[in-house]
């Protein structure tokens, strides 16, 4: 301090600057680690230093916390549907600060989903309903061609009774043809015959027919029995899509649940580390200005110390002028000297 007034350079005060601490904090690639590193050893730092580390710690904390479900959320997310994972992965991309305007967005695509597969399972119940009634319809129609059938098969069996009897009948007669004369046996014999040749083309005719209805009972019933396999394996796919789209209502409802409760996560870490993020810059900020008070109250008690320096050194230099003038005025009024011998000489 003496040096630089008797050099008369600027007076060093030696008031510590303050680290910078906001651009630590606004730095995102810098860790604790980096800063700590960059401050120096922890013996050789201020309180107000060690304090913002403090600080700085919780935040690193509070950051660690919220990265940690991270895994969780990957986990829960490979159990999800593909297209469940797609809308995650679509609108939960970016940084913390908009997570939950994306939580937001991604709701709302779920919940549109959900509403499309209610309108696509409601459509499913239509269709299953209308195929229980064809499927209704046709096995009353499958029961009218096998009671016709079954009618037909009836008629058969009499057909072929009727043709036992006549074949019965026909020995019969023959036997009797023989017991009888030739010539009325010949005429009843003729007149026989026509009567057997007239019913025997009826039955041939009634053969046919009912044949024929037969094989359109058969072809209606083999048909009956395509469509009614058609709408069976027509019903097991609506079921199955049906089953499908009930597991898939489930699944969106568990990620929808899911996904509010991860939103609703995120929204109280989000305002926790904003909380922190605040209270910790309030903190800073109120060591800066503590450190600054005290930096200038440091300063003002030197400055008033330089100034009694000052003071002390003016009433010095004041008496050493004194000093000075009383010496100069002292041999100012002394008296003049007497001659030397040897000028008297050089007179005479």
């Amino acid at each position: 301090m003496e040096r630089g007034l008797r050099g008369g350079g600027s007076v060093d005060v030696g008031v510590p600057k303050p680290p910078e601490a906001k651009k630590e904090a606004k730095s995102k690639k810098k860790d604790l680690k980096d800063v700590k590193e960059s401050w120096g050893k922890v013996d050789e730092l201020d309180e107000r230093q060690k304090h913002d580390m403090a600080l700085l710690g919780k935040q690193t904390d509070v950051l660690r916390s919220t990265r940690e479900p991270k895994k969780k959320r990957r986990s829960q997310q490979a159990q999800l549907d593909p297209t469940v994972q797609e809308i995650l992965d679509k609108y939960c991309e970016g940084s913390d600060a908009n997570l939950s305007l994306q939580m937001q967005q991604a709701l709302k695509e779920l919940a549109r989903q959900l509403a499309a597969a209610q309108e696509r399972a409601d459509a499913a119940d239509e269709a299953l309903t209308s195929t229980q009634s064809q499927l209704d319809s046709e096995s009353e129609a499958r029961r009218e061609v096998d009671g016709e059938r079954l009618q037909a098969l009836q008629r058969v069996e009499e057909l072929e009774l009727a043709a036992l009897e006549f074949q019965a009948q026909r020995r019969a007669w023959e036997e009797e043809r023989k017991r009888q004369p030739r010539e009325p046996r010949e005429s009843r014999e003729c007149a026989r015959c026509r009567e057997l040749e007239g019913l025997l083309k009826e039955a041939i005719l009634r053969g046919a027919k009912l044949s024929r209805k037969t094989a359109e009972a058969e072809a209606a019933k083999n048909d009956e029995q395509r469509k009614a396999a058609s709408a069976e394996r027509q019903l097991q796919r609506q079921t199955r899509r049906a089953q499908r789209l009930a597991q898939q209502r489930k699944s969106l409802e568990l990620a929808l649940r899911s996904a509010e409760r991860r939103g609703d996560a995120a929204e109280a870490r989000l305002g926790e580390y904003l909380r922190a993020a605040a209270e910790g810059a309030e903190k800073v900020m109120e060591a800066h200005i503590q450190h600054l008070a005290a930096a200038g109250t440091n300063l003002a008690a030197k400055v008033d110390e330089q100034a009694e320096i000052i003071q002390v050194l003016r009433g010095l230099l004041q008496d050493h002028k004194d000093f000075i003038r009383q010496q100069l005025g002292a041999e100012l009024s002394l008296p003049a000297p007497a001659p030397a011998p040897e000028s008297e000489g050089s007179t005479d």
